[in-house]
């Protein structure tokens, strides 16, 4: 698994990677089934790599396909955008553009170019930063789009958000004030002037994944237990989650909502030691009394991932 996303309904979505389909759960975590299956027709998929959502579209990007494909919200196929531009992150408004973040090969390339649902691309931006060597990866950032039409572009190697708005125009750039990020950000930076070959290109992620939700970003981290960094539309960090989770534990990708209560929930993809997503209440994932992080649900996907008659559905914890 991949990539998670989450419906107007409450529908939960992971697509998989390695069995080249989407799958779909009830809010309550009860398996709904499955979304395409290998291949390269319509519907179909061939190491499908990303995954956003509009009010009424999907749409997964494909890595052997080379194409986006879109369907409505309830999965059904409407047509493939071929891609012209290699990506690294995608995200979309309700009018379905897509925006993507392009690899950057040099100071005149741009760092998000806007598609329409022609494929067509409508308008490019953004100055990438240029480094002594290889401005590609440290260039590499994941892009959110909030409530107020504001795009973040947030740098995957280093402590930096630039703020967008949807025509293009440079709002903000923030230097994210986080001690751990910064000491990350310069080693990837001396690395990147370095000229020992065995340095070079051996950067340290500082971002694994990101999610927006209303008007604060979200950024998470894996050191020994994954953290959440929550900041405002104006760069100001809000809140830190610690998940104690006890032996090694990898989320893959995450996303933010609340509850009936207004407490914020949190859908972390866990990668390893199992393929299942974990869904967090904010005061368990936050407190710092609690001895023990209390899971308020467990979606299992190894189950099913690994071809189980017995379905995957939430298992609640007392």
């Amino acid at each position: 698994p991949v990539k998670l996303a989450r419906d107007e309904t409450g529908h939960v979505y992971v697509l998989d990677l390695g069995s080249n389909c989407l799958y779909r759960f009830a809010s309550t975590g009860e398996y709904i089934g499955q979304i395409g299956n290998k291949g390269a027709g319509p519907g179909e998929f061939s190491r499908p790599n990303d995954l956003i959502m509009s009010r009424t579209r999907i749409f997964v990007s494909e890595i052997d396909n080379y194409r986006i494909q879109m369907m409505d919200a309830s999965g059904v196929y409407k047509k493939f955008i071929r891609k012209y531009l290699t990506q690294y992150s995608m995200t979309c408004d309700d009018d379905n553009h897509i925006y993507i973040a392009p690899l950057v090969y040099g100071a005149e390339s741009r760092q998000v170019a806007v598609m329409n649902q022609e494929g067509e691309i409508i308008r490019a931006f953004g100055k990438p930063i240029v480094f002594p060597k290889d401005t590609t990866t440290l260039n590499h950032v994941y892009l959110e789009l909030n409530t107020n039409d504001e795009l973040f572009a947030i740098y995957r190697y280093l402590p930096i958000i630039r703020k967008y708005s949807k025509a293009g125009y440079l709002l903000a750039e923030y230097d994210l004030n986080n001690i751990a990020m910064t000491k990350i950000g310069q080693i990837n930076l001396d690395r990147n002037r370095s000229t020992k070959a065995k340095l070079q290109r051996r950067y340290v992620l500082n971002v694994e994944a990101t999610s927006i939700y209303k008007d604060r970003v979200f950024l998470l981290c894996q050191g020994k237990y994954p953290i959440i960094l929550e900041y405002d539309g104006e760069g100001q960090q809000r809140a830190i989650y610690q998940i104690n989770h006890a032996g090694q534990y990898v989320v893959g990708d995450f996303l933010v909502t609340e509850n009936d209560a207004g407490n914020k929930v949190f859908y972390l993809l866990q990668v390893f030691p199992e393929a299942r997503i974990d869904v967090y209440s904010e005061r368990s994932i936050s407190s710092k009394e609690a001895k023990d992080e209390k899971v308020v649900g467990s979606l299992l996907l190894g189950s099913l991932l690994s071809r189980s008659p017995w379905p995957a559905r939430f298992c609640q914890y007392k």
